[in-house]
């Protein structure tokens, strides 16, 4: 179970990474969709109102600090979560929580479809890769075979 919930787990924070990489390369795309949710106009109109430019260095600067937890969760993946460590599932759990449910809460409140789809995307990945294993982390007499066992895997 721990090894499956493993492979979500880095489905999951590839998908992140590539969220991130594209709010940096082609912010466009993903400031489009918030713009028409938060505004109701297009890009051309808040372009003409002089706000685009900013728009789009905030998604990059989004992309950036994305991208930079998205490494980090690869670290904690590998060096914690692997080896059943309750302190990893729970950075995932609260991180994830923090970005994948709260950015889809943010995205449902002004209507912002495409970051809609990509943030419940994100979030039932996550839910998944974390609930699967969960009597791995949190059983009450988990055997000190079991332990040494997944350590050393």
């Amino acid at each position: 179970m721990l090894r499956l919930a493993v492979f979500i787990l880095v489905i999951m924070l590839i998908y992140a990474g590539v969220y991130s990489v594209m709010s940096i390369i082609k912010p466009d795309m993903i400031v489009e969709s918030t713009v028409k949710g938060a505004t109701g106009k297009t890009l051309d109109d808040a372009q003409n109102d002089g706000y685009l430019a900013a728009f789009l260095v905030l998604s990059k600067d989004a992309g950036l600090f994305g991208l930079a937890a998205t490494v980090s969760g690869f670290f904690i993946l590998f060096t914690g979560f692997r080896k059943a460590r309750k302190w990893a599932w729970l950075v995932l759990l609260i991180a994830g929580g923090i970005a994948w449910v709260g950015g889809l809460i943010l995205a449902i409140s002004i209507g912002d479809r495409l970051n809609i789809l990509i943030r419940a995307i994100g979030t039932a990945i996550s839910l998944v890769g974390l609930l699967l294993p969960i009597k791995v982390f949190f059983a009450k007499r988990m055997q000190e075979a079991e332990i040494e066992q997944v350590d050393r895997g």
